[in-house]
């Protein structure tokens, strides 16, 4: 399978390469910070919030990675 590499990122928290079409319920800080799926459900609130505080996100700069892709898969196509 090959992976689009626009759409693929590491985990800002545990460090891991991710898909995000296999993330969804990850969120990313602006589209340029990404956290997976497995960090937003195991990882504290103290942490999470931190995460976001280190990468100076405020939280309206928060969504989840599916309605992000969906965004940005969007914007690429009228760019075609």
């Amino acid at each position: 399978m090959k992976v689009d590499v626009r759409y693929s990122g590491i985990c800002d928290i545990c460090g891991r390469d991710i898909i995000f079409d296999e993330n969804l319920s990850g969120l990313t800080i602006r589209g340029e910070f990404f956290s997976c799926e497995k960090c937003c459900r195991d990882a504290s609130k103290e942490t999470l919030d931190s995460w976001v505080e280190y990468k100076m996100g405020k939280p309206k700069d928060i969504i989840p990675i599916a309605l992000w892709l969906m965004e940005e898969k969007k914007r690429t196509e009228l760019f075609k």
